[in-house]
């Protein structure tokens, strides 16, 4: 079996080469802060009949590759509402925040107001190719992508290749808040593809995702004077499963990759 993304030693997260991030070797990637953080939050939601439909993580420091530390407050606890807050920190220094709304389920009859198209399904389309940096980068022991062809509805699919904490179960929610950090480089279609960088991440969820598939399919992104905002639809297998939202930063090193290639 592939290593896990993160080995636990007590309350310490000690995390592997799989969590090293794309534009800084010396990082961690932006899945792994929304996953871990929202593996965290998940302590709030741990009955069946509360539901986690919001995480919103803001990662405002460089996260050093290095061992982490979780802290987390239950801000309120009401009888239909649960608001929490939860923080990453490495040597006491917090380099990423999230907060998240827990609502308490209900017999309700679902509702839908969206057009729901059919979108290419995962084994529908080609496997990745290992060579291909556009699919793969730094993370191709990581993930696993599928994308859909340039004639097709776009639409991107991702899955986990190895557990996120060693010896313990990765959740439905926590594989959908690691995956959703992909609605950045999903959502934007800019020349090159590299030249936004995400500083947070809102995702929305209607329901957890049924499988290891999670799909992206971009409806927004729109950008001034360096500044960006890109939208995806969330889906599994089954369907729609939410939103995710991201802000974005022209990034003049990837700019600069793409015009130099030795430029690092």
């Amino acid at each position: 079996m592939t290593e896990a993304f993160f080995t636990r030693d007590g309350d310490t997260f000690v995390p592997g080469d799989l969590c090293r991030g794309p534009w800084n070797r010396e990082s961690l990637h932006g899945r792994v802060i929304s996953g871990l953080l929202g593996w965290e939050i998940e302590r709030y939601a741990d009955a069946d009949d509360w539901h986690i439909v919001r995480l919103t993580t803001d990662m405002f420091r460089l996260a050093p590759h290095a061992p982490v530390h979780l802290a987390s407050t239950l801000v309120r606890d009401g009888n239909r509402i649960r608001s929490v807050e939860a923080s990453l920190l490495v040597d006491g220094v917090e380099v990423a925040k999230t907060s998240a709304l827990i609502l308490r389920r209900t017999d309700h009859a679902p509702t839908s107001m969206h057009d729901h198209h059919r979108v290419p399904l995962p084994h529908e389309l080609p496997a990745d190719d290992p060579d291909d940096p556009e699919t793969h980068g730094d993370f191709r022991d990581g993930w696993e992508m599928r994308v859909a062809p340039p004639d097709a509805r776009p639409i991107s699919w991702m899955r986990m290749r190895a557990p996120f904490i060693e010896g313990a179960p990765t959740s439905r929610f926590v594989r959908a808040a690691a995956s959703a950090d992909f609605s950045s480089p999903a959502s934007n279609r800019s020349e090159p593809r590299s030249a936004f960088i995400n500083g947070d991440l809102t995702a929305h969820f209607h329901r957890y995702p049924e499988g290891e598939w999670v799909g992206f399919e971009p409806v927004y992104h729109e950008s001034l004077d360096g500044v960006a905002v890109g939208s995806c639809r969330l889906h599994d297998i089954e369907g729609l499963i939410g939103l995710g939202t991201v802000s974005q930063i022209a990034n003049d090193r990837a700019r600069a990759r793409a015009a130099t290639p030795t430029v690092r």
